[in-house]
This record gives structure tokens, sequence and C-alpha cells, in this order.
């Protein structure tokens, strides 16, 4: 069996590889599917590990302490400087949500679990959202460094049992088969699984695996022109074919893991197309340049501003700049001191340096990014820009995400308002986007009389049934079913029913309309006020605030008020302007009747807290503007009736 050392034309397709994904970030015509560089790398992760491991097998001289220890060397090392040296840009650049954000993904990034993350946050790869993520491409090292923890142990057992090649090639084989089929099923049924998670992404790797152990039983060098070529079309067709809109990986990833892998099976070291020392010199830090291309890219547009092309030009000749340096420079100067030194003392300094580097991270996300960075000024105009919880003096039930709520009467104790004896009883019932209006509710209801209990938390709108918008796992859930016992139990003993929902959103399914109209009937011949959500936009409104602040600058809210968030409203206003022609005991209360149409609450501070809520501020002064304007008129007009 051949055991190759140094392969041009690998490291030729690694060059080909980080070029195709640096362009396609930094939006490069020409380059819409630029995405496959990640599954070209996997390809070849599978045949080097493959190599390694099997070729040390078969000569009983493979030790996992040895295999590991290399990896270790190889990978960590290089995540760990990223991580620091972006640590130490963000602490004078970053607000501090975002400095915790980064802190929370860099402890994923360092446990190569980012992956896990990523899909548990439905972060979208290919999404304006998901690519604010500083460390959003670390999820692709999480799943390499998942199969080096899984692969060798396969490999070793098939190996002590069978004892023969062709055995471990059905194997590998059998498991290629049950990762593709994997892949090409979760594609349709939820792309983002299969996008991030191992189990369908192995199959790329694998391919690779298969690759050397092909090669190894027929034990000679293929160096054929025809499956050559046949790789090279398939990687150009990959290119000219897709593109983000697709749904990937699924079958269509085949396309390219195919053209890579018949491209290392042909072995075709002395083509033109791996030739040229500048080619040499990507494919050998493609690695780094892999993990230092998108920090730049995500500090080029962290303005919120598409960049001119000179801009773009510079920072992607800085991405492979970076990159080199970084490899040539710092990380082969570590690997060689390393490899000078005792496997166990390596391994003591790396595991050391990461568990500072994390403990680092975990000290700046517990505490909130260090707020204080931005003086007096910064942490007075932030203070009230929260949704109201019961850290703020509100009761809104934050059951999810605070440990010391429990599942029961407690969340339904809630009275704000003309809370003195003898004021007109009112029941404010909904999810966040009810318990966003306890402010304005608590300031209305003592210039109306209302004595308000308010029945509210996380995803639980308005219904007598079980649909819900969150995680059923979520002790969220227990609550809101209780709630909503509570209320059809009590409905009778109010005056007036304010409803608060996630219109938009929660419309989309039609059991909660038909749960909206279910609570209208229960409440039969009390009046019902129906409270519509905030303009909805498709940005983080609230942190692009800060970030005007943290930088001591006016914010523009115009450019976030985009055509595009309109629809979902204009269809759940429609809904509700329905139900209050039909049902003669509804107001709709509309968002010109609550908020000024600039979508400012004062000056340059917009009502908005994530682009969906409001914040407390917001909702104070949602208060004072519908008080101030017909919208006060219309509600006693209602009430009075």
């Amino acid at each position: 069996m051949r055991v190759d050392n140094f392969r041009k034309d690998i490291n030729g397709l690694r060059a080909y590889a980080i070029v195709f994904v640096v362009l396609y970030h930094f939006n490069i015509p020409l380059f819409k599917a630029g995405f496959i560089g990640v599954d070209v790398f996997f390809v070849i992760s599978g045949f080097l590990m493959t190599k390694i491991i099997a070729s040390g097998l078969i000569q009983h001289n493979f030790y996992f302490g040895a295999f590991f220890a290399s990896r270790f060397i190889r990978i960590i090392p290089p995540v760990i400087l990223l991580v620091l040296a972006v640590f130490f840009i963000n602490l004078f650049i970053l607000t501090p949500v975002e400095l915790r954000e980064y802190a929370k993904y860099s402890i994923k990034a360092l446990s190569f679990t980012s992956n896990f993350s990523l899909l548990k946050d439905a972060n979208n790869y290919f999404s304006s959202v998901g690519q604010e993520n500083l460390l959003l491409h670390t999820w692709s090292l999480s799943v390499e460094w998942q199969f080096y923890l899984i692969y060798p142990f396969i490999l070793w057992i098939g190996f002590k049992f069978t004892q023969s090649l062709k055995k471990i090639t059905l194997l590998v084989a059998a498991l290629f088969i049950l990762s593709l089929a994997a892949c090409i099923v979760m594609t349709e049924r939820n792309q983002f699984y299969a996008f991030y998670m191992l189990v369908t992404r192995a199959w790329e790797m694998l391919a690779g695996g298969l690759v050397f152990l092909f090669k190894a039983r027929a034990n000679k060098a293929a160096a054929s022109a025809a499956p050559f070529y046949a790789g090279v079309l398939a990687l150009l067709m990959s290119l000219i074919l897709f593109d983000d809109r697709i749904a990937w990986p699924g079958y269509c990833a085949a396309l390219t893991v195919a053209g890579t892998a018949l491209i290392i099976y042909a072995e075709r070291q002395a083509s033109f197309l791996f030739s040229g020392k500048w080619l040499s010199l990507i494919g050998l830090s493609s690695y780094s340049i892999y993990l230092w291309h998108w920090p730049v890219r995500y500090f080029l547009y962290y303005a919120g501003t598409k960049p001119g092309t000179f801009y773009t030009v510079c920072a992607v000749m800085l991405s492979f700049a970076i990159g080199l340096l970084s490899y040539f420079v710092l990380e082969k100067r570590l690997f060689s001191w390393f490899k000078s030194k005792k496997r166990l003392t390596s391994m003591t300094v790396i595991c050391l340096s990461l568990a500072v580097m994390i403990s680092v991270s975990d000290f700046t996300r517990k505490s909130s990014g260090f707020p204080w960075r931005g003086g007096v000024s910064y942490m007075a105009a932030i203070e009230h820009l929260a949704l109201p919880n019961p850290k703020n003096g509100w009761c809104f039930y934050t059951i999810a995400s605070t440990p010391s709520l429990t599942v029961g009467k407690e969340g339904v104790e809630c009275h704000i308002g003309a809370t003195e004896e003898g004021g007109k009883k009112a029941l404010l019932f909904g999810d966040s986007y009810a318990g966003q209006y306890l402010p304005l509710w608590d300031a209305l209801g003592r210039k109306t009389g209302l004595d308000i209990q308010a029945v509210t938390t996380n995803w639980c709108n308005p219904s007598d049934g079980e649909d819900f918008f969150g995680p059923k796992t979520s002790r969220a859930y227990e609550q809101c079913l209780y709630n909503r016992h509570y209320v059809t139990e009590n409905i009778q003993n109010y005056d007036y029913i304010i409803l608060g929902g996630s219109w938009s959103k929660n419309f989309s399914s039609p059991d909660t309309v038909k749960g909206l109209e279910h609570i209208i009937n229960l409440a039969k011949g009390k009046k019902i006020i129906i409270m519509a959500e905030p303009y909805q936009f498709n940005a983080d409104i609230g942190e692009l605030y800060k970030r005007s602040v943290w930088k001591k600058e006016r914010f523009d809210i115009s450019p976030y008020m985009d055509a595009s968030s309109l629809a979902g409203m204009k269809n759940a206003d429609g809904i509700l302007d329905k139900l209050s022609q039909t049902y003669s005991n509804i107001l709709y209360l509309t968002r010109d009747d609550l908020f000024d149409k600039s979508q400012y609450a004062n000056r340059d501070v917009p009502y908005s807290l994530d682009g969906g809520h409001i914040s407390v501020v917001g909702s104070v002064e949602a208060e004072k503007f519908f008080s101030s304007h017909a919208g006060r008129n219309k509600l006693e007009a209602f009430l009075s009736n």
C-alpha cells in the first residue's frame, strides 16, 4: 500500500476552496456558490484522516494519543489566537451586548460545539441575521472536530474485528450511504439541522475516506486524466448552477463532493491548475485564512451599510494577508515549539491556554460585556432599553429566562393601574407582546380607573388551546397552559379584556386565529380591547440604537423601515380589523393609535427593543403619545358606552 506525503493537488484544492469561501462571503460576483469550498474542505479532511488512521492501523503503529495530540497542536492554537486577538479588538469596538454575545460564542468555538449552539438558536448561515455572528464560521471546525473524535474509534474497532481492508471499505461505504440519506431527508425537513450537524455532514468526509481506501486497495497511483477533468468540471458546474437560495447541503452537494473526490483520486499533481507559488502559499495557510477572513468581513459590515468595491477588495486582500502572516509568522513557530517538546508538555500548555480563554470568555459573558466601558452617559441612555420584567420592577412573568420563577398561581398575581379598591376590573392576557404593554397600561389604568390583572408569559398567545410558539419543553409552556386555564375559568369576572400578541407571527397558524376567537366568544358580553403589535423590523433596532449611542452618533431608524416587513403586519391588521367589525364589543387599537409614525419614542430613541417588542421606555412613551392624541378619546368613548 502506498502512503504518500505532501500532495500538490490537495494543497491546490485547499487554495481554491478558501478562495471560493472568502469571495462568497465578501459578495464577489460569480461566486454566489462559493460556500461549496467548505464541502471541498470536508472531503479533503476525510481523505487525510483516513490516510493517517488506516495506514497506522494496517502498519500496527497507530496510537490514539499521538493522533489526538497532532490534531490538538494543528487545530486548537490558531483558534485560541483568533479568539484572543479579536477579544482585545472587541473591547474597544463592540457594545456590551455584542461583546457578551461574542464571549458566549467564543466558549462554543473553543469547545468545538458552535454548530449545536447555532442550530439551537435557529441561526441561518445564509441570512443577514446569522452573519452578524463574529464566530459563525467556526461551525465547520466543530463538525470536523466531532468527526475526528469519533472516526478513529470506528476504524479501530473495524480493523480489530475484521483485519480486512475490504470489509473496512464496506463499513465506511455503509456509513457514507446512511449519512447521505440522512442529509437528503433532513435538508427537506429541517435545513438548519442538515447544515450544521455531523450526522448529515459526515458523508462528505467519508467520501474522502472512501477515495483513500479504494486507492489503498488498488495499491497504485491513479494519475488518470478522465476522473481529474470530470472532477474539475463538477466543481465548475457547482459554482455555476448553485447559489445561496438552494436547499443546501442535500443531494445538490453530491456534485461538489463527487468532483472533489475525483480530483483527489486522479492525483494529477503535475497539472498546471495546481502550480504556482502563490497558490501553494494560500493552500498551506488556508486554515488560517479561513479563521481570519470572517472577522475581517464582520468589521467591514459592522457599520450597517454596504461597503463599496474598493473597501471590499481591500478587505479581501487583508483577509489573505492576515491569514498568511498568522500561519507563517506565528503558527508555524508554535507548531515547531510544540513538536520540540514532550507530548504531555504540549498538551498541558494547550489545555491550560484553552481553559484560561474559556474562563475569560465566561467571565465576560457573566459580566454582560462590561457595560461600564461606555461610561455614565451610555449607562444612562440604555437603562430602560429592556423588556418589562421582574428585574426592572415589572411583573411580566418571564419564566423562560428567570429561573427563580415557578409555574403556578404566582404567574397570575400581577396587578397594575388603579389597584386600589373600587376600580373597574380588567384583564391583560397574552404573550410577551402583551407583557411589553405593562408600563403603558399601568399609566392608562391609573388615568381611566382600571385595576388591571396581567396574565402574561413567554410565547403564550391569547388562546384556550395548546398552540404555542416556543419550545414545549420550556417551563413557559406549562405556565401558559396554567394561564389559559385560569383565564377561561375566570374571564367573566372582569369588566374589560385586553389582548396582546405577536400577531404577524402567530397568525401563520390557523390554530392561533381559532384560539383568539374562542377567547372572544368566552368573553361574551365583555368589552374587549385588542392591542396592535408594534412595527416589526427586520433588524435588532435596540442594538443598532445602542451601537449609535456607543459611537456617539444620532440613530437613524429610516433605513430599517423597509417594505419587506409590511406584508405580515398588513395581514395581521386585516384579521384583527375584521374581528373588530364582526364583534361590536371589540376595540382594535392600531399602531397609528399607539405610536408616532416616525417610530421614535423621543428624540432619536426608538420604541423598538429588538425589532419586534418595544422597551420599557418605548412603552412609557407610547402611553404619552396615545394619551395626547385621538387614541385616548377613542378608548374612553369605548369604555363609557
